[in-house]
């Protein structure tokens, strides 16, 4: 008889706290903080304070307000340097434009993991899910129609050259800041609904792997079979990390009873 697979599962604040760890050098310095983040890991508990969770998803959205003002700051910096034909700097400046673009808006998603739109209106929770894209048409729309309409000072070859600059820079600003499947409170309170149909004992905790899309119910789901490690935690947890896909075998995500 085949000996069963044993299978290591952690916290969905263990698996934060490892990838924290990867990330860093350790020297002796730095080895009492490590200790403690992973004490502090040990001991979690699977949902956060709801106060903290919004606190933190509110410091995100004025980091990412803060990003904002900025590009648009560096996109009036643009429209000047070129209203007195300093093209290098007007290129620097829409560049940094795009970054600071893309950088709030990555924040913003974020946020939005950890506290859903709460509007039962689909439309305000449209918009506001879509605030990075609005950001940046806000960002670059302005220097578009400048370059094109009054930039005279310059000629038409580095208007050209410019122009592209600019258009790559607000496709690539766009299509990073578009949140593509964006969770709301009606989609996690959904989850839960459809998770307490397929099993009457669901008890709020879900699984899913370092590389997978999906959530699970079954941590011995037969998708699962070549994972040695599942991270394990709320479902908003498991939207937050990007798991908003339930299991086609073990969670009613697909055709398969």
């Amino acid at each position: 008889m085949e000996e069963k697979k044993t299978r290591k599962i952690i916290s969905a604040s263990e698996a934060k706290a490892e990838k924290t760890r990867a990330r860093k050098v350790v020297d002796p310095n730095e080895r009492e903080v490590l200790e403690k983040e992973a004490a502090e890991a040990a001991d979690y508990e699977p949902s956060k304070p709801p106060k903290s969770r919004s606190k933190r998803a509110a410091s995100l959205r004025i980091g990412a307000v803060v990003l904002w003002v900025l590009a648009i700051l560096f996109e009036v910096a643009a429209i000047y340097m070129l209203n007195i034909a300093e093209t290098t700097f007007a290129i620097i400046a829409i560049v940094l434009d795009a970054i600071c673009c893309i950088a709030g808006s990555l924040l913003w998603k974020k946020a939005n993991r950890l506290v859903p739109c709460k509007s039962k209106s689909k439309l305000v929770c449209f918009i506001w899910n879509q605030m990075g894209v609005i950001a940046c048409l806000l960002a670059f729309i302005p220097f578009g129609l400048f370059l094109l309409l009054k930039a005279d000072k310059i000629s038409p070859k580095m208007k050209k050259v410019i122009a592209a600059i600019a258009a790559v820079a607000f496709i690539g600003s766009v299509g990073t800041s578009i949140d593509y499947n964006p969770p709301t409170e009606e989609s996690i309170a959904q989850a839960e609904a459809e998770a307490k149909a397929i099993d009457s004992d669901f008890d709020g905790i879900v699984y899913w792997t370092r590389w997978g899309k999906s959530y699970h119910l079954d941590p011995n789901c037969q998708s699962l079979t070549r994972s040695d490690t599942l991270i394990s935690g709320t479902l908003e947890e498991a939207f937050e990390a990007k798991r908003n896909d339930p299991c086609d075998f073990c969670a009613g995500g697909g055709d398969a009873d």
